[in-house]
């Protein structure tokens, strides 16, 4: 956290008998703990930034919304009802938060206390466990590959309407054109949302930032963003993608060194180049230059998962998420590493907070814990709001299962296998294990496996990623099968 003079404060902000735990959202007195959703963490901390200032509800609602997705006056009434209500605060006799009718709040409260942080931010754990070269980058590679692998592709429906944090770093060049910030910020907010067209409108903003300031690094590295996602995502073809992403990375870094997020791209490039040594250097230089940005933590998430270091992927997803509160990506990927951890309730409680948001988000993981839980009915629920698809037929396939509701579980295990047999079949091997039919999973597992060796997809999709699946609890019936130790240990060669 920056405040206005440029310090970074600490995690702890410490005001009247409380605490606020920035990491973890939490606010305490007295020995208990309350922990916020995102939304009322961001308004507390805002609040407290300006002890005594109005801070006006249209800047609120800017920063938590995008025009059009939600009722703002009623949603941040809401999220202000739920603050005051963790705070012990009246409206009518105020402590903490003063509400100035139709223009916005104010803390009242005696000042915080907010201590420098002295030394630099701990760096990113280093893997724990010694590795082959061979091995750590194969790794590394599907971290980087499937950046958000948790997540997958219609998961990213959510809308953050606020710059990455990283994204402005004291010292580098900060446009001094208000049309180039106000490009800029739309970029991000595209490249965040991750709606259908939100890439290629990410792309425009940022090529449309950069011709009014063609100095402005943190738009190149955006831009370098957008282009590694649309060539991960097959929207524009591998060799143009990649040739614009690396010059748009590249030209960031000669006109800003210290940002991380060209170093992560171009460490992605280099492992599809075959250069781990060169994508180790841009790695090593991500985690130095910015320990703290929420890209490096979410990759380091993802690598640290992979190789089986659950606990430590769970807590480096929950700083990834703290880093940027308003970032839905980043708090979905904390829902998937709670529910490989097998944190369900958890998983499912940050998984529909996103709701808050944008009623568009994805609910996936909570329809899985649903289902893991029993509460067929609940998952059925949940899923009807869905858009036909993938997610939606591997829950209903599921839940009718768990019913024992036998043609609803057919006819929609059916669907499933239309849908994906060419695109996330190792879907169709989750449903199957859960059924208790080990020769079918075992059949779709080999297919898929030997499909994608083929090289079908460019870049696999995340569901696609063999680590992924071995996660997954609904496969755990399989775990004993010889044929699953031997698939295990021939996927995890390099």
């Amino acid at each position: 956290m920056r405040g206005g003079d440029g310090m970074q404060y600490a995690n702890e902000i410490r005001f009247d008998e409380w605490t606020l735990r920035r990491d973890s959202g939490e606010i305490a007195r007295d020995g208990r703990a309350v922990r916020l959703r995102a939304q009322s963490q961001y308004v507390l901390e805002t609040l407290l930034e300006r002890p005594g200032e109005v801070v006006a509800r249209e800047r609120l609602i800017a920063e938590l919304w995008p025009r059009g997705i939600v009722d703002f006056d009623t949603a941040l009434n809401s999220i202000v009802r739920r603050l005051r209500s963790a705070l012990e605060d009246d409206a009518g006799t105020p402590r903490y938060i003063e509400t100035l009718p139709r223009r916005g709040y104010r803390y009242i409260g005696t000042p915080p206390e907010r201590a420098p942080v002295a030394t630099a931010a701990p760096a990113v754990p280093e893997t724990t466990r010694a590795a082959s070269p061979g091995r750590r980058w194969r790794v590394a590679a599907m971290a980087f590959v499937a950046t958000l692998a948790l997540a997958g592709g219609a998961a990213m429906r959510t809308s953050p309407d606020r710059p990455l944090a990283h994204a402005h770093r004291s010292g580098s060049h900060e446009s001094g054109n208000p049309q180039a910030l106000e490009e800029y910020r739309l970029g991000r907010y595209f490249l965040e949302r991750r709606s259908e067209g939100d890439l290629g409108r990410a792309r425009t903003h940022f090529d449309a930032t950069i011709a009014l300031d063609p100095d402005f690094a943190q738009a190149h590295a955006g831009l370098a963003s957008a282009y590694w996602l649309l060539s991960v995502e097959g929207i524009v073809q591998d060799g143009y993608g990649m040739a614009h992403m690396r010059a748009s990375a590249e030209r960031a870094l000669a006109l800003d060194p210290d940002l991380a997020e060209p170093h992560v791209r171009l460490a992605s490039y280099a492992l599809l180049g075959g250069d781990p040594r060169r994508a180790d250097e841009h790695v090593r230089q991500a985690r130095i230059v910015d320990p703290a940005s929420a890209l490096v933590l979410g990759n380091a998430s993802t690598e640290a998962l992979v190789e089986g270091r659950i606990e430590e992927g769970v807590d480096l997803a929950r700083r990834a998420a703290a880093a940027e509160p308003l970032s839905p990506i980043y708090r979905y990927n904390l829902a998937g590493a709670l529910l490989v951890a097998g944190r369900w309730e958890e998983a499912k409680a940050v998984n529909l907070e996103l709701l808050d948001a944008d009623p568009r988000s994805s609910t996936e993981i909570a329809g899985q814990v649903l289902v893991l839980q029993g509460a067929f009915e609940e998952a059925l629920a949940l899923a009807s709001a869905w858009p036909n698809g993938a997610e939606k037929q591997e829950i209903e396939a599921l839940a009718y299962y768990g019913q024992h509701r036998g043609p609803e579980a057919d006819a929609a295990l059916a669907s499933l296998i239309a849908t994906v047999r060419d695109s996330d079949p190792l879907r169709i091997v989750e449903v199957y294990a859960y059924r208790g039919e080990p020769e079918r999973a075992f059949d779709w597992l080999s297919a898929a496996t030997a499909w994608l060796k083929r090289g079908n997809l460019p870049h696999p999709s995340p569901c696609l990623v063999p680590w992924v699946l071995r996660l997954s609890p609904f496969v755990a019936s399989l775990h004993d099968d010889a044929r699953w130790r031997d698939w295990v240990k021939a996927t995890a060669q390099p």
